[in-house]
């Protein structure tokens, strides 16, 4: 249980920027499961895949190049976001289990990241989780004056955030993680990591309900060459009628005392994606 190493807990979080919780019954099993349909999906047509990208939503279905790296559009990361709302016919019927997967992968997360905003002394009667697989494709070479990273550095504007470590492929099989790259979090390479381990990071908003007591966590994914990356994310935040009450001065590029969760997040989509 997370309480038992309470002090432990909130220190790692103050002097890191995350924690690994490690141990959880079946985590490793469901990953692999679902990863083994992540597989499945991204080896779809791309025009199967865009049956589940709905209209105007970044939030629900498949997407690819929407978000902005370094001032133009991204196209070397696709994503699939999901959770309890997601329409069903968005979820991919080519790969009948691919939801099944996804959401006892976002359970599992909603449940553990319960317990440590409690444990941190944050906990949100009302929550909502959303949860993202992340497809980072495979880039053949270094061009000159192109970036080395497959995401920038950035703070995510949830209350947390839960990481499943990267699992990376080359022509379809498995790889060892390579080495110079992946997750990169306040400076520090994050690798070694065991695939059953629950990996959490601190957001924006929990930063400002703090007043700044606890710092979002400044994190970026370094590229690997001539293979893929998956990984699976979940984003817990408060309801969007939750109301932000914070004198910290964070964020003021987006964020304004008395905003409501929803207008904070509409600000930051805002900034980060593309209008297409």
């Amino acid at each position: 249980k997370l309480k038992d190493e309470q002090d432990e807990v909130i220190k790692q979080l103050h002097d890191h920027g995350y924690i690994a919780v490690i141990g959880v019954e079946g985590r490793e099993d469901l990953y692999m499961n679902f990863l083994k349909e992540l597989q499945a999906f991204i080896a779809l047509p791309e025009e199967e895949r865009k049956k589940s990208t709905p209209e105007n939503s970044y939030e629900q279905g498949y997407s690819v190049g929407t978000e902005v790296l370094e001032g133009v559009p991204d196209t070397h990361k696709s994503s699939f976001y999901g959770n309890v709302k997601t329409p069903e016919s968005v979820w991919p019927i080519a790969v009948p289990n691919f939801k099944n997967a996804f959401m006892a992968l976002h359970e599992m997360n909603t449940s553990v990241g319960h317990e440590l905003l409690e444990l941190i002394g944050q906990p949100l009667k009302e929550h909502f989780v959303n949860s993202r697989a992340l497809h980072y494709l495979n880039v053949q070479d270094r061009k000159e004056g192109s970036s080395l990273n497959w995401c920038g550095m950035h703070r995510d504007h949830s209350v947390l955030t839960c990481l499943a470590p990267a699992y990376y492929i080359k022509d379809g099989q498995r790889i060892p993680a390579p080495e110079d790259s992946g997750l990169f979090i306040r400076g520090h390479h994050v690798k070694g990591v065991p695939m059953g381990a629950i990996l959490f990071q601190i957001g924006e908003t929990l930063e400002l309900m703090t007043n700044g007591k606890v710092i979002a966590t400044d994190h970026w994914v370094q590229k690997a060459f001539n293979c893929e990356r998956l990984t699976y994310v979940s984003f817990i935040s408060p309801k969007e009628d939750y109301v932000i009450n914070s004198d910290c001065g964070a964020y003021s590029d987006r964020y304004q005392p008395g905003m409501t969760f929803k207008e904070f997040e509409t600000a930051t989509y805002k900034k980060y994606y593309s209008a297409d």
